[in-house]
């Protein structure tokens, strides 16, 4: 059984109580670090019931276009809660003040708002809390027109959520927004309560005021040593404890906790601190491939089990999520139970549900159905890498062929082309009988091509940097040339030390399947016996069942962070490039074209290279080595095309370089000056790259790598253009 949460890391466990300068992700102002969601909530609902006792206009049903109905106690809070939430966490905050309306979900986890509505207009309304259950977003906005008409603060619970997504949709509506870091990293405790100012337009600085007061007056909570130690038992032993799990509704019981309020701990705080939002877009990468794999191994098991968590971008999945009330029988759904508990899967309930809801089981139907019908598993966390669950669960996926037998290259997923059919055959490497015009033939041929299986920058990286390269036709039985493999081989006193393909073979199409990318491997294998290490990174796109193929053919992952990108597809004509752009990215076209001058191919490659590098140095950032532009612009007929961008006064202030391979051409390097980016000149020239491309023959434009994780702006930039975003599989070892 895996382990359902995440262990500290070493220096983690050997945290000594002491104050950091580094401040933990999210701590800005008006935010407050708890312990626990539970003390964020009980905090709040203090505060707003000091405001209510001091009559302040927040709960004043005085005013004319006031709908605000008043609790039946002039102490009184009243709160309205989902009927589908944690019952041990209602306890850790109730007070007797509180007056509770438990209003019901529906089947999809959102709230029944017909039922609210009318319930709004003579019940009750002080705070109105809105869940984001396992941290997927739900459609708060109807959550906030509700608190908008009746003078209601809205608390958006992110308790599920690791943190807030600039980009995204969660945490953005909420009055204040709670999150519960300790869920999803290796603390005994922490939590954030956060105030959105912006969030509606109702006076709230009196709450916030009182919250600063109870803050003030909180002490952290105690370092929880046993925790720690418990985990550095676990690390050391892989021992834990078994999960309980049991079919049918989950209600809790109504208990009194004296469950005081605490601020986070030091201990918890050192360790919150070393956590960096990089860190943070890490661990939701690893989360979401996780539960892909997750979802492929269950939903082929049992195709009438629904994975409910879509593995969105802008999202970080707390557990994998899944639904069986597509299942026929309370019989059946029982089995399948018994079968993954049996079979070393560690499945969860969630929530043990409000202990009240139980007295009305017609009102809270669907929460009742869904506290039997869902159950999670938590072994999804950033401890746990996707090959481990390949090789531990793998064996339940899908084995059926035709699902590995699909184009695997990038284009294969661009819904204008269709996919062919791949057909199996026997392939072999002829490294004998290789020439520049049939490699440049076949480049022409495939779908898609990439930069390092080019010809040219092959002789590159031999010539600058020590590699010997050396390059392969692949050809069927009939010894006709189906693709292309150029290696790497880094030799000590002559003898081959390593070997690395990079995104490399590139096969045709009917010849573009997981399974003959392996088979071409597996023949390279034998010109170069084991022990000696090969470094490979496929030229094939993410997908579970392809992992799984890889990890079945001895390859182990090391680097899961692989290269992501998007393309354009150049068959589109310049209107349909245009209207596929986001609405912003139009306006900054527009603008662009109004004040800068695209030129082709008029540059001084000397200028270039310098200004590039140092642009490298000022942002301390890794690019193209210098070298190896350099070589690439000492050819005879260079692989690059570049644009330039220049200001009314004729003067440069961008450039874009284009890397020409085959049919595909790839942003290679680029440089902005303030002005250039003030002008949008980064905009034209993308724009203006494609339609270069075009002309030249080239059948898609390679954006040149889209990380979310150390360049999420730019990212976010180039996806403005509409592109067909694609991730690789990674970087693979076999010995």
């Amino acid at each position: 059984m895996l382990l359902g949460r995440e262990l500290p890391t070493w220096k983690q466990l050997q945290n000594k109580s002491q104050t950091v300068e580094t401040k933990p992700y999210m701590e800005t102002e008006n935010t407050w670090l708890f312990a626990e969601s539970c003390m964020s909530i009980h905090a709040l609902l203090q505060a707003v019931r000091k405001n209510k006792m001091m009559g302040a206009n927040l709960m004043d049903e005085s005013r004319e276009d006031s709908h605000k109905v008043l609790t039946r106690h002039t102490d009184g809070v009243a709160l309205w809660l989902p009927d589908y939430f944690c019952n041990q966490t209602f306890n850790c905050f109730y007070e007797n003040w509180l007056e509770i309306n438990y209003y019901p979900i529906d089947s999809n986890m959102n709230p029944k708002w017909d039922i609210l509505r009318e319930e709004a207009k003579t019940s009750a309304m002080d705070v109105f809390v809105f869940v984001h259950y396992f941290g997927m977003y739900h459609d708060i906005s109807k959550a906030r027109e509700i608190c908008n008409l009746h003078d209601a603060i809205l608390l958006e619970d992110c308790a599920h959520v690791l943190y807030p997504h600039p980009m995204g949709r969660i945490g953005k509506m909420g009055d204040f927004v709670i999150y519960s870091q300790h869920k999803q990293l290796p603390i005994s405790d922490g939590a954030v309560l956060k105030y959105n100012p912006d969030a509606c337009k109702k006076e709230l600085t009196p709450i916030v005021t009182y919250l600063n007061g109870i803050y003030a007056n909180t002490i952290p909570a105690e370092n929880n040593k046993k925790w720690y130690q418990k985990k550095a038992v676990q690390k050391l032993t892989n021992m834990h404890r078994e999960l309980p799990y049991s079919y049918g509704e989950h209600i809790g019981e109504m208990e009194s906790l004296d469950y005081p309020i605490r601020r986070i701990s030091q201990w918890s705080y050192n360790i919150l601190s070393g956590y960096s939002y990089e860190d943070f877009k890490r661990i939701a990468y690893l989360r979401r491939d996780n539960v892909r794999v997750m979802n492929a191994v269950i939903t082929a098991r049992y195709p009438k089990v629904r994975a409910l968590n879509p593995v969105l971008e802008d999202e970080v999945p707390y557990m994998a999520v899944f639904s069986m009330a597509d299942v026929a029988d309370e019989s059946e759904k029982q089995r399948i139970v018994h079968e993954l508990l049996a079979d070393d899967f560690t499945i969860l309930y969630w929530p043990d549900l409000p202990s009240e809801i139980k007295y009305n089981r017609e009102r809270h139907r669907d929460a009742l159905q869904l506290s039997k019908d869902i159950f999670v598993i938590p072994a999804i966390h950033q401890d746990i890498k996707p090959q481990q669950l390949i090789k531990k669960f793998g064996k339940y996926m899908s084995s059926d062929v035709k699902d590995s037998l699909e184009e695997v290259g990038p284009a294969s997923i661009d819904p204008l082309v269709k996919q062919e059919a791949i057909q199996m055959s026997h392939l072999h490497l002829d490294f004998a009988n290789v020439n520049r015009e049939e490699w440049d033939h076949i480049y022409q041929d495939v779908r898609t091509t990439n930069i390092p299986q080019e010809w040219i920058y092959g002789n590159a990286k031999s010539a600058t940097e020590g590699w010997k390269v050396r390059r392969a036709l692949v050809r069927n039985t009939s010894g006709e040339a189906v693709g292309v493999l150029q290696l790497l081989v880094k030799k000590a006193l002559g003898i081959p030390v390593a070997i690395r393909v990079n995104r490399g073979p590139v096969l045709l199409p009917e010849y573009d399947c997981i399974e003959n990318h392996l088979r071409v491997m597996k023949e390279l294998r034998k010109y170069y016996p084991h022990p000696l290490p090969i470094v490979w990174q496929p030229f094939v796109v993410w997908q579970p069942n392809r992992l799984k193929e890889l990890t079945k053919a001895g390859w182990k992952c090391f680097e899961p962070f692989a290269y992501p990108s998007g393309y354009l597809n150049l068959s589109l004509s310049e209107e349909e490039l245009n209207k596929g752009m986001k609405a912003f990215w139009r306006k900054h076209l527009k603008q662009a074209r109004k004040q800068v001058e695209i030129r082709h191919n008029e540059y001084d490659s000397v200028e270039v290279r310098r200004l590039y590098a140092e642009f490298l140095e000022r942002r301390q950032i890794p690019g193209i080595p210098d070298h190896i532009l350099q070589y690439l612009w000492m050819q005879p007929q260079p692989p690059l095309e570049v644009l330039t961008a220049h200001n009314e006064a004729g003067e440069m202030i961008a450039y874009k370089v284009l890397y020409v391979h085959g049919n595909t051409g790839t942003s290679f390097i680029a440089w902005n000056t303030d002005e250039g980016l003030e002008k949008q000149a980064r905009t034209l020239l993308i724009f203006e790259s494609a339609l270069r491309l075009k002309e030249m023959g080239c059948k898609y434009y390679d954006l040149g790598g889209i990380d979310d994780i150390t360049t999420g702006a730019v990212a976010r930039f180039k996806r403005g253009t509409g592109d067909t975003d694609y991730r690789l599989m990674g970087e693979f070892l076999h010995f």
